[in-house]
């Protein structure tokens, strides 16, 4: 398990450290794009694991605590997959 959320801090910071703007810049648009994309989804995706890990402490402190959490991890996706849809209806729109 340590390993598993090592990552995700990990992914945490080298996401601070790269926001950076003269970090960014070496980094470039595809590899900077790369880094957010992957390191968002696996921190979103632990997150997600530690909210389902015991499913049966429903107390009502468990899901207040980790609701804004789940939303994000559920809605996240969604919004992504619809930015990247608007995107390739401009690029066929543009052809």
């Amino acid at each position: 398990m340590f390993v598993f959320f090592g990552i995700a801090v990990l992914f945490t910071y080298l996401l601070a450290l790269f926001s950076i703007g003269n970090l960014q810049q070496v980094l470039g648009p595809r590899w900077w794009w790369l880094l957010r994309t992957l390191g968002m989804n696996y921190i979103a995706y632990a997150f997600f694991t530690d909210f389902v890990n015991n499913p049966l402490d429903v107390s009502i402190k468990h899901l207040v605590s980790y609701l804004p959490f789940v939303i994000l991890v559920v809605a996240g996706p969604f919004l992504r997959l619809a930015a990247w849809t608007l995107q390739m209806k401009d690029r066929w729109l543009r052809i």
